[in-house]
């Protein structure tokens, strides 16, 4: 763990340049065929972390090396640079960055 998934929107999939959005996998239980993880007891909730006009690379890195990570398993959602997919649901998720 922690990548257990990624979903990749980009239009062009060639490039490693890209906004990334990592959110806990269990997020996803609710969708049609996806797999189901469990939601582990945590003194803090994490909903989503974001970065923009990162690579792809970097994003990985940043999940693997945030402690807050390890023990959750990771959805990474890649989008365009540029495209800032967060900014669409900031009254939707907390965006801050919260120690698990």
């Amino acid at each position: 763990m922690p990548i257990v998934n990624i979903v990749d929107r980009r239009t062009n999939k060639y490039d490693v340049n890209v906004d990334a959005v990592i959110e806990p996998a269990w997020h996803d239980n609710s969708i049609k065929d996806a797999t189901q993880f469990k939601k582990p007891k945590m003194k803090k909730e994490f909903y989503i972390d974001s970065l923009n006009k990162t690579t792809i690379e970097d994003a990985i890195n940043h999940i693997n090396d945030k402690q807050k990570y390890q023990d959750i398993p990771i959805t990474i959602f890649i989008y365009d640079a540029g495209s800032n997919p967060t900014l669409s649901c900031e009254d939707c998720f907390d965006l801050g960055e919260e120690d698990v």
